[in-house]
This record gives C-alpha cells, structure tokens and sequence, in this order.
C-alpha cells in the first residue's frame, strides 16, 4: 500500500528527478548549439535561403525530436543522480532515522526510490518501441536538413536475400523510398533454381512495378556462364519496397540506435548474420535494466548515519556511473568488432555490476 512516507519520499525523489533531466536535457541542447549553430546557419543562409530568426522554428522542432533520444542515452544516470540527492537530502535533514525508528526497514523506507528506477528503465523501453517508429525518420530528416542542407532519406549499400532459401543475393547502391527505386543493383544468384548455375544480374535502376509484383530495370543484364542477356524486369520472392525499406532503416548506425523492438525482430529476420543489429536488440533489455541496477548500486552510498561528505558520495555514485559506461561501451566495441558474441557483450555488464548491486544494496545498514 502507498502511505503517506511512500508519497513524502516519491515527491523528493521526482523532484530531484525532473531537476536531473533538465539539467542534462540543457546541458546537450546547449552544447549541440554552441558546437553546431555556425554550420547551422550558414546551411540555412546558403542552402535554405533562411536567415537566422526564420531558421528558429526549424531549431525548435529539431530539439523537440531530439528530447526523447537524450533521454535514451541519460535515463539511467539521471535516474542515479535523482535518487542519490532525494536520499542524502532526507539524511541532511535527519528524516530517513525516524523514518526506520518509526518499524519500516531501510528497504522499505527506499522503495519509491526503487520504483523511480523501474519507472524510468519502463519509459525507456516505451521510448524506443514507440518513438522509433513514429517519429525517428523526422528526427533524422532535420538533422540532414539543419547540417547537410537538404533531407536524404535514402539509404545506400542494402542488402537483401531472397528466394525461396535465401539463394539470391540483392545489392543496391543506393535505395530512394519516396520513388520505390534502387539504383546500382546487383543480383547474383547461386543457380538453385531450373536453369542451374549461377548467374549475374546488373541494372543502373530498378523500379517497383505495383501492378505486376516486379522490378522494372533500366539497362538490365543477366550474365550466365559466358552468355549475356537484356532483362527488362526482375522479381524475387521476398524482396519487395517494404522489405528494402525496413532493411534500410538499419543500415545506417544512427538510425539503428532508434529502432524499437519490433522493427529490429524483423530486421533480424531478414539480415540474421548482422551482429549490430543482435548487440541493438539485447541492448533494448540491458540499458533499461542499468536504471535499476545503477540505483542498487549507490543507493548504498546515499544512506549513511555517520558524518561525512555528501558531495564526496556523490562524486562516488557519478565515478561508479562513469565506470559502468566505460565499461559497457568497451564490450560494446568488442561486440562489433565480433571478438566476442553479442549477446555476451549486451549481458555482461549487467551481470557484473548487477551482481555488486545486489549484495551491496543487500548488505544496506537497517
């Protein structure tokens, strides 16, 4: 049941809490202008004919996509620096001693603490299932406009496999999803079908044909054996505008980093030997999971009853943050770079420092 303690402490803990993300929401909006607004508006004078004040509302609207992708990447360490000032300001204020004299246990005296950590790792994971989808092409699409000048939303050296056992191999140069066009195809074949052996297909452009299920080719050939032919148009089982486009949206890293949770199950599907899209998708479970596991990890920190330094326990919970991303981006890099598996590299961090969360936490005084 919610008592009047859990409220008390749940209202320090959001308090802090919203004062942790606007500092990290200003700190990045501040600092991506000061790094960026020259090339910002020199594209805009330039490319845009926009002056400075006519490129505001654009701004506006690039840092309101950008809002949720900040929260992705600090969530967890908002969520410890939150918890961490709530805690070490009801100790200050000598409130978490009559608190546990009062019958609660520490535990229970923290739980909306906990429940802050579970809250924010479960937004997170809404963030990317339902963000993504909706609103990362956007998001993307500006920054192109703001740095580049122009949007390009196409995406270039997709691959794709098709036929009935994957024994055709799609490649194209550069794949436009407003035209349902690729340009620069390459199709080889490995010859598992009635003719029998392998065979080349290359094409300046393909179009998709809706009424007929099949690509349209421009400059089309089929090379078999020492024979070439014309091919006026191409059709694969399987390889269709929506499967290139979904297989498009993961071949660009930043864009990987938006995909929610069922987009990156089909792109797994569709490319099962692409180890950033396994690391991604585990990724989805672990970095939630850091807001809880971070909080075990320094709530310890925060409860104290002796004197001491407040500031030096929090310089300690952002050292063990530091230490945790540190160490998560190193098995991350190893997991690209496929010394070792994904989902190795996705769970270990968790595992370690979850595992010396839990028996700190366990061993909080009460």
């Amino acid at each position: 049941m919610i008592g009047r303690m859990d409220r008390y402490v749940g209202w320090a803990v959001t308090e802090a809490y919203v004062a942790s993300a606007l500092s990290f929401f200003s700190i990045a909006v501040l600092f991506d202008l000061l790094t960026n607004l020259g090339e910002y508006v020199r594209n805009g004078k330039e490319t845009l004919q926009l002056e400075a004040l006519q490129l505001t509302p654009l701004l506006a609207e690039f840092y309101l996509y950008l809002v949720p992708a900040l929260f992705l990447t600090f969530a967890p360490y908002m969520t410890v620096l939150a918890c961490m000032f709530a805690v070490t300001k009801l100790t200050a204020a000598n409130e978490l001693v009559p608190m546990v004299f009062s019958g609660r246990s520490m535990f229970r005296v923290l739980r909306p603490a906990m429940a802050c950590a579970v809250v924010s790792g479960l937004g997170m994971a809404a963030t990317w299932e339902w963000y993504g989808p909706v609103a990362s092409d956007r998001f993307n699409e500006l920054k192109d406009i703001l740095k580049d000048g122009k949007a390009d939303s196409s995406a270039k050296n997709v691959l794709v496999r098709g036929g009935e056992s994957g024994e055709q191999v799609l490649r194209c140069a550069r794949y436009l999803p407003e035209a349902r066009a690729m340009e620069g195809v390459l199709v080889y074949d490995r010859g598992d079908n009635a003719d029998g052996g392998p065979s080349i297909v290359r094409a300046k452009r393909a179009d998709w044909d809706a009424t007929r299920s099949t690509w349209t080719l421009t400059d089309g050939t089929r090379e078999h054996g020492i024979r070439i032919a014309p091919l006026p148009e191409l059709a694969i089982k399987g390889v269709e505008p929506d499967t290139v486009w979904r297989l498009s949206r993961g071949a660009k890293p930043e864009h990987v980093q938006l995909l929610g949770y069922t987009e990156l199950v089909e792109l797994r599907a569709l490319r099962p030997g692409r180890h950033d899209l396994a690391l991604a998708f585990h990724s989805r479970f672990t970095a939630p999971l850091s807001c809880l596991l971070l909080v075990l990890l320094t709530l310890p920190l925060a409860v104290h009853f002796e004197r001491g330094s407040r500031i030096g326990r929090v310089i300690a919970a952002i050292c063990i943050c530091a230490l945790y991303l540190v160490f998560d981006l190193a098995c991350r890099n190893l997991g690209l770079r496929q010394f070792i598996n994904p989902v190795v590299a996705a769970w270990t961090p968790s595992i370690v420092f979850g595992s010396l969360g839990a028996l700190l936490y366990s061993g909080l005084r009460t």
